[in-house]
């Protein structure tokens, strides 16, 4: 079986795996607005990207997942 495809680069990764974790499920979860057949997760396009960061941001800053 073959890794899902993603378009996080290795700067956006968090240092904590289960932020990182949480981080992911939450990307997967969100579409992006530029490639709308993909999640913020599988895009490439620079709005998902910052989206993806904004995603991190709020998790380390200490909001829940629904925030």
């Amino acid at each position: 079986m073959t890794p899902a495809a993603h378009a996080v680069q290795p700067d956006e990764i968090l240092s904590d795996s289960a932020l990182e974790a949480r981080a992911r499920d939450i990307s997967k979860g969100l579409r992006c607005l530029v490639c709308r057949n993909e999640s913020i997760d599988e895009s490439h396009a620079e709005l998902a990207r910052d989206l993806r960061i904004l995603v991190r941001e709020r998790l380390v800053a200490g909001h829940s997942d629904q925030e």
